[in-house]
Formats: C-alpha cells, sequence, structure tokens
C-alpha cells in the first residue's frame, strides 16, 4: 500500500509509518506564525524608534543652528546700530541748549531769536537714524529688550520730529523775529519741544549703554549731555 493510501486510511494521522499529532503540528505552526509576527512587529518598532530618534536629533541640530544663526545676526545688527544711537544724545544736546536759553520768562514770556530757534528745531526734526530704521524688520533677532527698545526709540524720534516740525512752524509765524512775547499757548509748544528732546535723549543714553554692553565694546562717554539735562530739567518750565 503506497504511503499516501496509508495516509488517508489512517485518517490522516500516518505518514509514512509515523504518527502524525496534527493538532501539536498546528500548534507549532501556529507558534512559530506568531514568532514570526512577533519579530516584525519588534523589528518595525525598533525602526519606528531609531527613526523618531534621528528626527529627533535633526531636529534638536535645526533648532540649535538656527539659534546661533539668530544670535549672530542680532550680535551683527547691535554693532551696525550702537555708533548711530551713541550719537544721537549729543545730537540732541545743542539744540536744546538753544531753545532753553532763547525762551525766557522773567516779567514776559518771550522768545529771544526765534530764527535760532527755528534752526534748532530742524536740527531736532532731522536727526538721522538711517542705520536702525534699515534694520527695524530684523530687531527680533537682537535679545528680549534691545529690540523693543530700539524701535521704541525709533518711534519717539518720529515724534520729536513732528512736532519739532510744529515749532518750526510757529517760529515762522512770528517772521523769525528776536524778543518776540509769546503767549502761553506758544510757550507750552515750545516747551514741549525741550521735554520730549530730553525724553528722547535719555532713552538713547539708555539704550546706547545696553548695546555697548551686549557687544562688549568701551561705553560711551555721555556725562556731558546728562549734565545739560539735569540743567535743564531744574529749570522752572512754567506751565508746560
Amino acid at each position: 500500500m503506497g504511503i499516501v493510501a496509508v495516509y488517508f486510511l489512517s485518517g490522516g494521522r500516518q505518514f509514512g509509518g509515523l504518527t502524525v499529532d496534527w493538532g501539536t503540528l498546528g500548534t507549532w505552526v501556529s507558534g512559530l506564525g506568531t514568532l514570526v509576527v512577533g519579530v516584525l512587529a519588534w523589528w518595525t518598532s525598533r525602526r519606528a524608534t531609531d527613526i523618531a530618534n534621528s528626527a529627533k536629533a535633526i531636529a534638536r541640530e535645526d533648532f540649535e543652528f538656527r539659534r546661533r544663526e539668530s544670535a549672530a545676526k542680532g550680535m551683527v545688527i547691535a554693532r551696525l546700530v550702537h555708533v548711530e544711537v551713541g550719537e544721537l544724545a549729543p545730537r540732541v544736546q545743542r539744540p536744546i541748549q538753544t531753545l532753553v536759553m532763547n525762551v525766557v520768562w522773567k516779567e514776559r514770556r518771550t522768545l529771544l531769536d526765534a530764527a535760532a530757534v527755528h534752526e534748532s528745531m530742524k536740527e531736532l526734526r532731522e536727526i538721522p537714524m538711517r542705520t536702525v530704521e534699515t534694520v527695524l524688520d530684523s530687531v527680533h533677532y537682537l535679545p528680549a529688550a534691545l529690540g523693543p527698545d530700539l524701535a521704541t526709540l525709533f518711534a519717539y524720534r518720529r515724534q520729536l520730529g513732528a512736532i519739532a516740525g510744529e515749532g518750526m512752524g510757529l517760529c515762522v509765524s512770528l517772521g523769525l523775529a528776536k524778543g518776540v512775547e509769546l503767549d502761553p499757548f506758544q510757550y507750552r509748544k515750545l516747551m514741549l519741544v525741550v521735554k520730549q528732546a530730553i525724553l528722547f535723549a535719555e532713552l538713547s543714553i539708555d539704550l546706547s549703554r545696553e548695546l555697548q554692553e551686549f557687544i562688549g565694546v568701551e561705553l560711551l562717554d555721555h556725562s556731558l549731555v546728562q549734565e545739560v539735562i539735569k540743567g535743564v530739567k531744574a529749570t522752572e518750565l512754567k506751565d508746560c
């Protein structure tokens, strides 16, 4: 009897004279399949973990690169603007002195020299901040405090320019004459320019110091300007 016939006659339990326990064999086959599936799952999980770790490493490297790049750009911007910012207060000093010397209040409010005050107003209106203006879109690269402070200083410069322009118009309306008596409104208008110029100078001195400390250069000496400002503040600015 052939092997196949024996197999079928034995009810599928014998094969080539050997008894086949199909339940056990099925269990082994099932176990082998489970093992294969488990190995594949482990390999897939391991691969996914490796990919995730690689992605994290790349993300960290990218973040660190961007951080270094941002810091480098911030340093460049600070070096570009610190000289210009440091020169702002001295530029404001002379116009402030001219204004204070020519707008007096003794027995009456008097504009001693409208033409001289007009020129001082013009200087204040045209204070250059060209370098700062070119980097305004990039101030976010500066450290947290420096960027907003630089933008604020530029805004104050625009405000000072607008107020100084109004002062120029007032001087023209007075005929650029000497010894002109001022009414209270005209006096307050001129003193407002002085106050705004002082505020701008103080802000620029503070920011100049912060920028120079950030980039590590020797601090500029603004002591003369500060003495002038101190003296002007001590002056009685009435009705302002």
